[in-house]
């Protein structure tokens, strides 16, 4: 999932093409819209929701002369106006939900035929981001569907390197490795 940076790839090259043909406003939908266009439909209406109860996202501060922003509504209906006419941010969106589907499926099946839909659908696109992601996905599909059987998660060693990253930046390096084992026994406690 985290490598689908497909669809930020194509929303720009949909924006130049787009102005490149003098359709400036459409364009302009796209500009800003990454967000929109790489978020799970359950997260945009939640956000709608919010935007509708009247919750604030920032706090006012008068020492700094900010006042409350309230949350922006409307991202669920934006999202169907900028995908209706453009079938690649369309694929983009369907190949998001194969892969929320085959990461929430519990059997190795399952999850391969949802990825390898997504892979056939980026390859019909002839798209060169798609066709480059479709040879990414099938380079590791045995990684990806090793997920479905064994649910193991890299997020706890990812954090605990980014800690141990922090602590040699803060130090500026350590000269004695025996002591920098040491700092990183006692920050894992």
């Amino acid at each position: 999932m985290k490598n689908n940076n497909v669809t930020g790839n194509v929303r720009k090259d949909e924006c130049k093409r787009l102005i490149e043909e003098g359709r400036y406003e459409e364009a302009k939908k796209l500009k800003g819209a990454r967000f929109i266009l790489t978020s799970n439909r359950e997260t945009l209406k939640q956000k709608d929701e919010r935007a509708r109860n009247g919750e604030v996202r920032g706090k006012a501060s008068e020492l700094f002369n900010l006042k409350p922003s309230p949350v922006k509504g409307g991202n669920e209906s934006r999202l169907d106006e900028i995908i209706k006419d453009n079938h690649l941010l369309i694929t983009a969106e369907l190949i998001k939900d194969l892969f929320k589907r085959s990461f929430e499926s519990k059997s190795t099946c399952e999850m391969r035929n949802h990825i390898t839909k997504a892979i056939t659908l980026c390859r019909e696109t002839e798209n060169e981001h798609f066709c480059r992601y479709a040879n990414f996905l099938a380079k590791h599909i045995q990684g990806i569907i090793s997920h479905a059987r064994y649910h193991i998660s890299s997020g706890m060693v990812e954090g605990f390197n980014n800690k141990i990253k922090t602590m040699r930046r803060k130090a500026y390096g350590f000269n004695d490795d025996e002591y920098f084992f040491l700092k990183i026994i006692d920050i894992s406690k």
